[in-house]
C-alpha cells in the first residue's frame, strides 16, 4: 500500500504480508546483467526495452531477492532519484557485497516507466560495462 499524504514522514510504500519471496522478475534475454527497480511498470518498461528486471517492491532488498540476484554476473540499480532510492542503491550493494559483487547506479529524476524505450536503452548502455540487451520487435 502507498501513504496518501507526502508530508507526515511515513514511509512511502508497505508491503503487507511480504515474504521473503517478494519480488518479481521479467526475463529479456538470456543476458547475464539485471536491472533493479522498485516497482512493477517500470520493471516492464525495462523488459519492454529488451532488458532482463529485477522488481524490489520497494527499497529493500528481501533475500529471496538477493539469492535470484546471485544467479547474475552483473547488476544495474535504478532507483528513484531521490535520498530513499539512494539509500536503496547503498543497501543493496551492502547485500550484493555478501555475494562478492556490487551494483551499478543510473539515477534519474523520474521513473524507468517514464522514460521511451530509446531513452532507456541509452541511460543503461552509458558507462556500463556489459549491460547487453535483447531487441524486441517493434
Amino acid at each position: 500500500s502507498r501513504r496518501l499524504n507526502d508530508h507526515d514522514g511515513s514511509p512511502k510504500w508497505v508491503r503487507h504480508g511480504a515474504s521473503e519471496t517478494s519480488f518479481e522478475e521479467f526475463k529479456a534475454s538470456e543476458s547475464r546483467t539485471v536491472v533493479v527497480v522498485e516497482d512493477l511498470l517500470s520493471g516492464r518498461a525495462i523488459w519492454r526495452a529488451g532488458y532482463n528486471a529485477l522488481v524490489i517492491l520497494g527499497t529493500s532488498v528481501t533475500n529471496g531477492a538477493l539469492v535470484r540476484l546471485g544467479e547474475y554476473d552483473h547488476a544495474i540499480c535504478w532507483t528513484d532519484g531521490d535520498a530513499a532510492g539512494d539509500k536503496a542503491y547503498l543497501h543493496l550493494n551492502r547485500r550484493l557485497g555478501i555475494l562478492g559483487k556490487q551494483a551499478d547506479r543510473v539515477r534519474t529524476d523520474v521513473d524507468p516507466k517514464l522514460h521511451s524505450k530509446q531513452e532507456i536503452r541509452r541511460l543503461l548502455n552509458a558507462g556500463h560495462s556489459n549491460p547487453t540487451h535483447h531487441e524486441e520487435t517493434e
